[in-house]
């Protein structure tokens, strides 16, 4: 089971979408009009979507699909660190580290 929410089944799209430290972390970044179609899907098709989506968002200067990737890989990374080490950092730092690296990788 999960170890932040208790749900049942812990698989990738629960830990990377549905969980709710997912959902915190991507409703700080996913506009609220988009959040319907974000949310929805099966993981290929959520992948595929959003990492062929190069769209710069608005106010934030970061192509999309660079930031979604590395907010993937934070939510993964964070899930194992809690864990194995039993480290766990907080949604908005997940976000905001994930913006800066987004705009370090772009640069």
């Amino acid at each position: 089971s999960c170890s932040a929410c208790g749900h049942e089944v812990e698989d990738i799209i629960h830990v990377l979408q549905d969980c709710f430290v997912a959902k915190e972390v991507w409703t700080q970044v996913v506009l609220s009009d988009q959040q319907c179609r974000f949310f929805s899907g099966n993981l290929y098709d959520w992948f595929v979507y959003n990492l062929s989506c190069h769209e710069r968002l608005t106010g934030r200067r970061v192509i999309w699909s660079y930031l979604f990737r590395i907010i993937a890989w934070r939510l993964w990374k964070n899930k194992n660190m809690f864990i194995f080490q039993e480290v766990f950092w907080m949604i908005l730092e997940v976000v905001n580290v994930s913006f800066n690296w987004t705009r370090q990788y772009e640069s």
